[in-house]
């Protein structure tokens, strides 16, 4: 989505499908099913059977660090890029702190349920996630504010880290030479949608303090590094040779990814622009899906 400024649309003017599109586009609980999806296309890649618990805790654990992000005031540049999120998350506050109760609920009572190896590297996933967004310490600020340069590689990674870690070790205790193959392909994976969030959301990350890579970049070379990163990722799907279900729906979504954050670029994606590109990023569960028929 083009930086947007407040508009007078008035919530009472909503249809159902506008409300579910509000919905999607502004609860944090959106990352959480995709966290999920991603946590299920690792399962397909490599073979390795799916942990309900695990799902449970990465789907719940990643909703509570965007809650903290949207909903604890911490993202003072939401207020410029995403004035339709801030005017969201007032509007629904008591239900969003329900969520968070609920989501901590789940993670509390999924850490019994998954090996101590798991847990560690959810620990640490979680700080990665938690110190990006959260000011830990009186005065330091954010994290993303304090190292703007590096918050695109830190997202990417500690999506890409979750995403192929967290399963694999839950299944076999260790990591193997497929699992970090899978690893590189998810950074390749991730990251037009992470770049093109970052020069979309330019002007406001400015004006909160943050310079990502992308936010400094023309449109042009916006278009080119993340049309580079599907071709990258389709290559590797290639010389990877993932089971046929998971090499369609990958392949399927990266041309998607990379038709979608061309359209972004041009401004052509319309005002939820952002929420189709991470909806794709949800596609590696297709491959899952496949498999089971």
């Amino acid at each position: 989505m083009a930086v947007t400024r407040p508009s007078t649309f008035s919530p009472a003017q909503a249809t159902g499908a506008s409300r579910v599109l509000q919905w999607a586009a502004h609860d944090p609980l959106l990352m959480g099913l995709v966290a999920v999806a991603l946590l299920l296309g690792t399962s397909a890649w490599l073979g390795v059977a799916p942990s309900g618990p695990l799902l449970v805790m990465g789907g719940a654990g990643t909703t509570l660090v965007y809650l903290a992000d949207r909903v604890l005031g911490f993202a003072a540049e939401d207020v410029y890029n995403r004035p339709r999120r801030v005017r969201w998350v007032t509007r629904h506050r008591r239900y969003l702190w329900l969520e968070t109760a609920v989501a901590s609920a789940l993670v509390g009572g999924t850490v019994a349920l998954v090996r101590p190896e798991t847990l560690v590297a959810a620990g640490g996933v979680a700080v990665a996630g938690v110190v990006h967004v959260v000011p830990l310490v009186p005065r330091a600020g954010r994290l993303k504010a304090r190292w703007s340069a590096g918050k695109t590689g830190l997202v990417v990674f500690t999506w890409a880290a979750a995403a192929v870690v967290l399963p694999v070790v839950e299944a076999t205790g260790t990591l193997s030479v497929d699992a970090l193959a899978l690893g590189a392909y998810r950074v390749a994976f991730l990251l037009p949608n992470v770049i093109v969030a970052d020069w979309l959301d330019r002007a406001g990350d400015a004006s909160a303090g943050l310079r990502p890579w992308a936010a400094q970049w023309t449109p042009r070379r916006v278009m080119y590094s993340s049309g580079g990163s599907v071709m990258v990722g389709l290559a590797l799907l290639a010389v990877l040779r993932p089971p046929l279900p998971v090499v369609v729906a990958e392949g399927g979504v990266l041309l998607l990814m990379g038709a979608m954050a061309r359209r972004a670029c041009q401004r052509r994606g319309g005002p939820y622009a952002m929420l189709w590109l991470d909806v794709l990023v949800a596609g590696p569960a297709l491959g899952y899906l496949l498999l089971q028929l």
